[in-house]
């Protein structure tokens, strides 16, 4: 592999999207036992990124998703990801809660720093994955918190 370029968020190379999201989803599933993570990702998409850009986005979502659920007995993400043109379409769903009443109708507003429902919550998760998605030339599509939580994003290759 030749080596893209660095900015401080690893190296960056073409990268097989579903090799870096099965390392992401077998960590998580030792370690939370309520966790089953489905991913849909062709194994033929490769992305110039950095690992670095997936560790970041998505152990902040499924920490969530697991902080926001962990009283249930088993939680199930579905992790869709595709490739169109230059961008990665992402779908990110969990079988949980969904958003607290107070993000239901402004759900955008869990992307500001320092927004969180937790009492001992810092607000920060949501937007590292928003200021990391949008590094890269992408952006946030929709949010919606009604029956579990949808996470609808696009990343780009600028880094």
């Amino acid at each position: 592999r030749d080596r893209l370029r660095s900015r401080g968020l690893g190296d960056v190379y073409k990268r097989q999207v579903n090799s870096i999201m099965e390392n992401i989803k077998a960590n998580w599933m030792r370690d939370y036992a309520s966790l089953l993570i489905n991913l849909n990702v062709d194994e033929s998409v490769y992305f110039e990124t950095s690992e670095d850009i997936f560790t970041a986005i998505f152990d902040n979502l499924i920490l969530n998703s697991w902080q926001q659920n962990k009283a249930s007995s088993q939680i199930v993400i579905n992790i869709s990801i595709h490739k169109v043109g230059s961008l990665l379409k992402i779908v990110y769903e969990d079988s949980g809660v969904g958003l607290p009443p107070k993000y239901i109708n402004d759900p955008m507003r869990i992307l500001e720093v320092h927004e969180s429902s937790r009492e001992n919550g810092h607000g920060l998760g949501m937007w590292i994955v928003h200021n990391t998605i949008r590094m890269t030339g992408g952006d946030v599509i929709s949010i919606d918190g009604h029956n579990g939580f949808h996470f609808n994003f696009e990343l780009g290759e600028k880094l």
